[in-house]
């Protein structure tokens, strides 16, 4: 993905200073709307506190230091990534385009179901094999279904593992450009 240029949107206009111990950050998502969010991780992995500060393009004051910014298209879920950033006491502008996450959600079911089915099918095939073989006499043909079943249900079972494979979520990361501006 390109880095946007390093543009302020025509409609943002800072006009007061930020508040005492905070700085200025104009926020934008590459000329498109978007909720911008700070998170924070807290706890076990991946836990995450999302405090959502606008709707891009927006000012923000934020307390120096690192931030991790989310930008989501509010009608798009695919469309959303993170950007970290480092203020310090000088305003700047965070141009976000952003990135986006393509599910094949439908492949992936079909993927399992045809793996566990079939997994399935291979215990129904172990199961006609020991009947085949238990009691006074042995059946062959029992013996034959058993081995069909097994190959049958083996065979489901690896057409649904690339299934899996290839229906993995597809992400495309976003793109940042970060500036300093002149105090304002």
């Amino acid at each position: 993905m390109v880095s946007p240029q390093a543009v302020v949107p025509k409609e943002i206009e800072v006009s007061k200073p930020a508040a005492a111990g905070k700085t200025n950050v104009i926020v934008d998502a590459n000329g498109e709307r978007a909720s911008v969010s700070e998170v924070s991780f807290i706890g076990p992995p991946r836990a995450e506190n999302v405090k959502r500060l606008c709707v891009a393009p927006c000012v923000v004051e934020l307390a120096p230091g690192p931030h991790v910014l989310r930008f989501a298209d509010e009608r798009d879920a695919t469309r959303a990534s993170d950007t970290r950033i480092d203020v310090d006491e000088k305003p700047r502008l965070v141009r976000h385009a952003m990135g986006r996450t393509e599910k094949a959600d439908g492949w992936n079911k079909a993927g399992w179901a045809l793996f566990l089915g079939g997994a399935g099918v291979v215990g129904i095939g172990g199961l006609l094999a020991d009947q085949s073989a238990s009691g006074e006499k042995f059946d062959p043909d029992m013996l034959t279904a058993a081995i069909a079943t097994a190959v049958v249900g083996g065979t489901l079972a690896l057409v649904g593992i690339p299934m899996m494979i290839a229906s993995r979520p597809q992400t495309q990361q976003g793109a940042t450009t970060e500036v300093k501006l002149a105090r304002r």
